[in-house]
């Protein structure tokens, strides 16, 4: 869904940015890489649209998520929440 978001809407995706709030440690750039060369986009590319936070407990996870939606009401690119 993290490249997904970023493609153009003939290809399927919304043209934006993304917020990646990892509650579990899994995600993982390598990932994000392949998927975006699957769609011929530059994984790199794909990663800089990718705001990435790591959330340590419940209390955390809320600061990050009221932190996300100031960057979303800020930055009009943004298109997804994870």
């Amino acid at each position: 869904m993290s490249v997904m978001a970023q493609l153009p809407p003939d290809l399927g995706g919304a043209s934006g940015k993304v917020a990646y709030i990892d509650t579990e440690g899994t995600f993982r750039p390598d990932r994000i890489r392949s998927i975006a060369d699957r769609f011929g986009v530059d994984g790199n590319m794909a990663l800089e649209n990718i705001l990435y936070a790591r959330a340590f407990n419940s209390e955390h996870q809320m600061e990050l998520i009221n932190e996300c939606s100031l960057r979303f009401a800020e930055d009009k690119d943004f298109r997804l929440l994870v």
